[in-house]
């Protein structure tokens, strides 16, 4: 079965969603066309994407135009006229807007999975209403929405309200980790400590994530400033931060006018961040909104002692585990959270090594992997008896 991929940001969560989920697919029963914007085309994170799925056909086509949407459309478009597809898979919004439009011509099966969650304020403004239901019909075009957890389902059923009447072909397929990869032993593993700016014995505080306003950066900044104010640890707490996004600048100059420079520390990509997950003390994961929150995941697996905001998509999946939950955007109750497992760590370290088993068989990508196979091959069978 061969399957069209469009995406319009090949980093990050959508991956390793790839990964998890197309990387349990059997070998011998898909070939995928994975498109994506050419000013990817030198980001190491997506080039992970060939060395993620090895295992299956695959091949990666970039775009030609330096307008990305529109690159994205046209290139789409040819691909559609030349080659056969039994289904179009799209990531994130912006692509199943694309193919939407596109598809119809070419009428091929389509799904489109969401990785996000929309504030509908931000995401329309002006002509909110009008925007609303234009997108949301270019949706319903689709064959199946598939949204990565309940949250997520009922965000988009709310922003979107005429896609009620197609609330039939929502489904809800929970994201997943390769959880022996995550086991696994780390050849040559290296140590946070080795890393310039972490002093020997610091306590450290990993971010993990886009340095953008929905993954509440900004909240962690302020919340290192409570701490230190509060409870005197500015020289045993140190954050280790892996991101990307378009707001890092902002967000370094905002450290710098509260004289925290020295408390954090920024490293590169990082194509394994398993040792980083092994080694922090705590992953803080101070989210405004989430679809599902896959870091946090791995960090579970990982037995790593989680702080993390109650919003939609987070509060969904950490529920019955030890994470400690926050107010999303309250700073004040971050510092608490991470004051408390500082000074009782070994207890807290040991509640989540021991909830490991557990994470396991919660989130293992395997049955996600197997959900998202049978959803395709409903779709076309659905599709293909139709015609």
């Amino acid at each position: 079965m061969k399957v069209l991929i469009p995406i319009r940001h090949p980093i990050g969560g959508i991956r390793t969603y790839l990964r998890y989920t197309y990387g349990r697919f059997n070998p011998e029963k898909y070939d995928l066309v994975i498109v994506y914007p050419q000013d990817y085309e030198n980001e190491e994170d997506a080039n992970r994407i060939s060395t993620d799925l090895r295992r299956l056909r695959l091949s990666v086509v970039l775009t030609k135009s330096k307008d990305p949407l529109l690159s994205l459309f046209l290139t789409i478009l040819r691909l559609l006229i030349n080659e056969h597809f039994d289904i179009i898979h799209s990531q994130g919004s912006t692509c199943g807007i694309i193919v939407s439009v596109i598809n119809v011509i070419f009428r091929k099966p389509h799904i489109i999975t969401f990785h996000e969650t929309f504030d509908e304020l931000s995401t329309f403004g002006k002509l909110s209403l009008f925007k609303s239901r234009v997108i949301g019909f270019l949706f319903s075009r689709a064959d199946a929405l598939n949204t990565v957890s309940n949250d997520a389902k009922f965000n988009l059923l709310k922003v979107f309200p005429n896609i009620v009447k197609q609330s039939h072909n929502i489904t809800v397929i929970p994201n997943g980790v390769d959880t022996i990869y995550f086991r696994d032993d780390i050849e040559n593993e290296k140590s946070i400590y080795n890393i310039e700016g972490i002093d020997n014995g610091a306590f450290v505080i990993g971010f993990l994530g886009r340095y953008m306003p929905e993954k509440g950066f900004l909240i962690l900044v302020d919340s290192i400033q409570i701490l230190f104010q509060q409870y005197g640890t500015r020289k045993t707490v140190k954050v280790l931060s892996l991101g990307w996004g378009a707001f890092i600048r902002e967000y370094q100059a905002y450290i710098r006018e509260k004289g925290l420079t020295d408390c954090f520390v920024f490293i590169e990509f990082q194509p394994d961040i398993r040792w980083i997950l092994r080694q922090i003390h705590v992953l803080a994961v101070p989210s405004m909104r989430e679809a599902f929150g896959l870091v946090a995941i791995e960090g579970l697996v990982c037995g790593t002692p989680i702080v993390a905001s109650d919003c939609i998509g987070l509060r969904e999946v950490l529920e019955g585990t030890p994470a400690r939950m926050i107010k999303a955007g309250d700073s004040h109750d971050l510092a608490e959270k991470i004051s408390e497992i500082k000074e009782n760590y070994l207890i807290v370290k040991r509640e989540f090594v021991e909830f490991v088993p557990k994470a396991i068989k919660m989130f293992d990508s395997k049955e996600s992997a197997a959900k998202l196979d049978r959803l395709i091959r409903q779709i076309v069978r659905k599709k293909n008896t139709r015609v």
